[in-house]
């Protein structure tokens, strides 16, 4: 199998127009960049799965464009630019646009400054003045969110399970609590005095005093699963993102596993749980992560979906797309200048003319010729469901084959623990062999006997 799939690809730059043959051993890009969107509309621009927001005092929104490695800035003349990264993952500081970090899932703003989790690097960053600086470098494992509050930067020491400050000057970090399972994102109260955390190992929303580092509950039964209601008896799925209106005396929850998902709103005076938005069709919340609160309005980063949703604190079931087209770009029809999100394999047509690609949970079509592609079956929305075209759900294509006759398509669907079969004259999915659980992420499994 190795050897074929060096085979196909050398066959595909055989294929192309001479001018872009490269010298043999030598690498080019045949289709697609790293991301895409700068100096136009947000809406327009692709995040992938983008992991947290912010808000400065004149509007501007700032992104961690997470697995673009780049932190993305919306201004109010609503135009999108990378403000900072190159778009390569590593760990290199100086000018904004040389800089490097790796997989950043958290923001913070103060003032003109920029502080970043660099996640992957364990480091804090600060961007300032046009150049990336290290702030925090030493004893942070994975730190997921940051908050800054005056002259404090807060951060959650994801991988620690610790959460700890530090001047936003720089200096000695000190540990405000420990034994906080997995901690996500958090921020303070209204008076500063408080932190309230995602306690994602747990499934908890948490309150932390910040003098003396005594933690209590807010609401979560410590078990994951689905229920409004009061302090320890609500549960959530998984605790993200947090934010505070202040107005209301309630905090907002990001909650969910990219299957069901929801904001959730605790009453601070009663830490009563309710659903505030949720959303069955995965187009407005799908995986949400960093949640901030400016003015009326709740924004949402939905890594899964690769965009930002923004709701009236009063109304859950009405938002609107603030930024991020679709990461793959799969729509239907002709596209020409594709991005490519995460593929898992490629088969060749025969005649060379095609090639078939697995990414993200649909299949795609690439004219060899010219690189325009469309896309044949499934979405981006992980999922299991029989049908045709845009209707089919896979979870997780591993590999892919098509028959001599180049009449269908054969899947190895992992996560839905099946192999399909898709029929190429009318784009239907049937089911070859497998059963068991369907989009089984994580400790489940598909064994089952039988025809």
């Amino acid at each position: 199998m190795k050897i074929s799939k060096v085979l196909l690809l050398s066959s595909i730059f055989l294929l192309l127009p001479a001018l872009s043959l490269a010298a043999y051993g030598d690498v080019s890009t045949y289709m697609s960049s790293i991301y895409a969107g700068d100096g136009g509309s947000p809406k327009d621009a692709y995040l992938d799965f983008a992991e947290d927001l912010a808000y400065d005092s004149d509007g501007n929104i700032y992104i961690a464009d997470t697995y673009n490695n780049v932190i993305r800035r919306i201004n109010t003349s609503n135009k999108i630019s990378t403000l900072a990264g190159s778009g390569s993952y590593g760990d290199k500081t100086g000018s904004n646009s040389s800089a490097e970090f790796a997989l950043p899932k958290g923001v913070a703003v103060s003032g003109d400054t920029i502080f970043v989790a660099d996640t992957y690097n364990h480091k804090i960053k600060k961007i300032s003045g046009g150049k990336v600086t290290t702030l925090v470098s030493e004893d942070l494992s994975y730190p997921e969110g940051i908050y800054v509050d005056g002259s404090t930067l807060y951060i959650a020491d994801t991988g620690n399970d610790k959460i700890k400050k530090v001047s936003t000057s720089g200096g000695t970090v000190a540990t405000i609590a420990s034994s906080i399972s997995s901690p996500k994102k958090l921020i303070t109260d209204s008076d500063g005095s408080n932190l309230y955390v995602a306690e994602g190992g747990s499934y908890k929303i948490i309150k932390v005093n910040i003098s003396n580092g005594l933690v209590s509950i807010v609401a979560g039964s410590g078990s994951a699963g689905y229920n409004d209601g009061t302090g320890i008896s609500a549960q959530f799925r998984n605790v993200e993102g947090v934010a505070l209106d202040t107005e209301s005396n309630s905090l907002y929850v990001t909650d969910g596993d990219g299957y069901s998902d929801y904001v959730r709103k605790i009453n601070l005076s009663n830490n009563a749980v309710t659903t505030f938005a949720t959303d069955a069709e995965m187009s407005s919340i799908n995986y949400p992560k960093g949640i901030v609160f400016q003015g009326d309005y709740i924004y949402v980063a939905n890594s899964g979906i690769g965009t930002i949703q923004k709701f009236n604190k009063d109304d859950g079931e009405n938002s609107t797309k603030v930024a991020g087209k679709n990461r793959f770009n799969h729509e239907f029809g002709l596209q020409t200048n594709s991005l490519i999100g995460r593929p898992n394999d490629l088969v060749m047509t025969a005649d060379g003319q095609y090639i078939y690609l697995a990414e993200n949970n649909f299949i795609r079509k690439i004219k060899v010729s010219d690189g325009s592609t469309s896309q044949v079956i499934g979405s981006v929305i992980d999922a299991y469901r029989a049908g045709d075209d845009h209707r089919v759900r896979f979870s997780n294509i591993t590999s892919i084959t098509i028959d001599s006759g180049g009449n269908n398509l054969y899947v190895a669907d992992r996560w839905n623990n099946r192999i399909r079969k898709i029929n190429l004259s009318n784009t239907e999915a049937s089911l070859v062999a497998g059963g068991g659980e369907t989009d089984c992420h994580k400790s489940c499994n598909g064994y089952t006997e039988g025809t």
